[in-house]
């Protein structure tokens, strides 16, 4: 214990290197006292009384506040708090003695790959809510791996989900740490800056998903900790949507080639990052309050990790669901079909003019390229087998047929699909007829289009029919 007070908690929350790519000397380190007018330059509201409390305040309040399967603390585990916490001079002391007789380990849950992770700098984070700030550097927070979740989305979201250069994901739930006679406030502003973070972070997870806005913003996102060993606040962090793009920081980032204005805008002005307090625990108070805050903890743990366990399985069920998709040559939407029906009717010939045929091809070779066509789009065994990418999803440009004869009679010839089951149950049924003059040119075209409640769309040609040649 000594040698861990004389250690004084060094190297902890250095200004460290800034990722925005400006000197350190610029960059407000979170112990500055430019640090919380910063962060609220940067949209960050962390004052109580501009702070919004969020729609689900009283359900949060109710998560941490429900009693646990497992026996409280007995009076001996107290009388043990208040030996170790009675002159802790250093924030470490802090945090390696007495948050532990509070909190819950996560070695169960390290199985999953949910470990508790000590002090790494988030340097992967570069966003309108760092801006002339250092590297946000939570105490303890427990989180996924990065390796934990789908390739596609880590690629997608970058910072949003792995802020570290560790193989660490964006938790959910984070702690600072202060001495016994450290700043609280100090710590507060420090959790309001990895609060925002994690709401960003899970804001853009929202948006990845394509998710309704209304399942978002008001709604607690992450919750922090800040811990002296005498005081113990719990923070609930959500983002709100404000009417105007009036803050500085849209100029700032406007100007600085991070992007257009609107995006600035949309990123930057178009939502503030609220921190509210949620409960406020003195466990050397009593023992009764020593239980409380040691159940308020154990939840908060709890309800960081059924949040972040939440964002991981969507993003694996968003992963797997674009894996199991049919090959874009092959499946259409009700919507794409609703639109691509007037292109299906331009694409044909002049319907005044019977003699016209695409790009000056005779007919002959043009009704081989529709029988080519329609082939490869009912999935009828006039070509090899499709190619596919690297990804799975078959190549626009595998398609290879091999040559048919075109139909040599006269009679009208017609081509039937079998129905494909397609996205949105629409079913696509093409159908060409064509007749032949004396000049072997195409006749008739068409093409019906049945959804699930058998509305058809029919189109002829109006060009003019000849007496068929016997």
């Amino acid at each position: 214990m000594k040698l861990l007070e004389k250690m004084g908690g060094r190297g902890r929350k250095s200004a460290g290197r800034k990722s925005t790519g400006r000197s350190s000397s610029t960059a407000t380190t979170t112990t500055d006292k430019d640090f919380g007018p910063q962060l609220q330059r940067n949209n960050i509201v962390h004052a109580a009384s501009d702070a919004r409390a969020p729609d689900d305040v009283a359900y949060v309040r109710e998560l941490l506040d429900q009693p646990r399967e497992s026996e409280p603390p007995d009076p001996s585990a107290y009388k043990e708090y208040l030996t170790i916490t009675e002159d802790h001079e250093n924030e470490l002391a802090v945090e390696i003695s007495a948050y532990p007789l509070l909190s819950k380990r996560t070695a169960g849950r390290g199985i999953s790959g949910y470990f508790q992770r000590p002090n790494h700098a988030w340097s992967a984070v570069d966003n309108h809510l760092t801006t002339r700030l250092s590297d946000a550097q939570p105490d303890i927070v427990e989180s996924y791996r990065k390796t934990d979740y789908p390739p596609r989305a880590v690629e997608a979201l970058s910072a949003d989900l792995a802020p570290s250069s560790y193989n660490e994901a964006m938790p959910a739930y984070a702690v600072e740490f202060k001495s016994s006679n450290g700043d609280t406030k100090e710590a507060k502003l420090q959790c309001a800056y990895d609060g925002a973070l994690m709401t960003e972070g899970a804001r853009a997870k929202h948006k990845y998903l394509s998710k309704s806005d209304d399942n978002f913003y008001g709604k607690t996102q992450a919750l922090t900790v800040a811990f002296n060993g005498e005081i113990l606040n719990f923070y609930g962090h959500h983002a709100v949507r404000i009417p105007t793009p009036s803050h500085p920081t849209t100029y700032d980032l406007a100007g600085n080639g991070r992007g257009n204005a609107e995006a600035a805008t949309e990123t930057a002005t178009a939502v503030e990052y609220h921190q509210y307090l949620l409960n406020c625990d003195n466990p050397r108070a009593s023992f009764e309050n020593f239980q409380t805050a040691y159940r308020h903890t154990r939840n908060a743990q709890d309800i960081g990790y059924q949040w972040a366990t939440k964002r991981k399985d969507a993003l694996w069920a968003y992963a797997n669901t674009e894996n199991t998709q049919t090959s874009p040559n092959v499946l259409i939407s009700l919507q794409q079909t609703s639109n691509d029906s007037v292109a299906l009717l331009s694409a044909t010939p002049d319907e005044d003019n019977c003699d016209a045929y695409d790009d000056g091809v005779h007919p002959t070779d043009q009704l081989l390229r529709e029988c080519r066509r329609s082939s490869a789009a009912n999935n009828e065994d006039f070509s090899v087998p499709i190619l596919t990418a690297d990804n799975g999803d078959a190549s626009p440009d595998a398609l290879i047929h091999n040559p048919i004869t075109p139909p040599q009679s006269s009679k009208n010839v017609s081509l039937p699909l079998e129905p494909q089951q397609l996205s949105g149950s629409v079913v696509i049924e093409a159908r060409e007829e064509v007749g032949s003059n004396v000049h072997g040119h195409r006749k008739t075209r068409r093409v019906r289009v049945r959804t699930a409640s058998t509305v058809e769309v029919d189109t002829k040609s109006n060009a003019r029919r000849s007496r068929r040649k016997h």
